[in-house]
């Protein structure tokens, strides 16, 4: 599910966390899906997995102005982000409309089905 407040985190408080969020949800990958997954080999228990990404999407988001100290490349890297995100967005949309719908590689139509005979015997059978 798209997240609406990252999108609003993005572009109003310019994090590049929540850009980066914004844009793996739009194209369809998530990033905590992704970290849970990397943890979850780790055999580590069920409340562990869900809280874990969780805890590091709030650890980077809170220390990325420490990693990035200059506001304005931030700003910039976060609409770069976001924008580019839609336009891929809307460039896959299109491209999806102009091609129709996938079918799988050796897919046929399936033969159309046999007339039955007519059913002879005696009515409201």
């Amino acid at each position: 599910m798209l997240n609406p407040f990252a999108l609003w985190k993005a572009l109003r408080h310019f994090s590049l966390t929540a850009s980066v969020i914004f844009a793996s949800t739009l194209l369809g990958a998530s990033v905590t899906a992704l970290l849970g997954k990397l943890l979850g080999r780790l055999s580590l228990p069920w409340l562990v997995l869900w809280l874990a990404p969780i805890a590091i999407v709030a650890m980077v988001a809170k220390r990325e102005a420490q990693w990035l100290p200059d506001e304005k490349l931030r700003r910039r890297i976060a609409r770069r982000i976001v924008l580019g995100a839609l336009v891929l967005w809307g460039g896959l949309f299109v491209a999806r409309r102009k091609l129709g719908p996938e079918e799988p590689p050796g897919a046929t139509t399936p033969p159309a089905p046999a007339t039955q005979p007519a059913h002879r015997g005696p009515p409201g059978r």
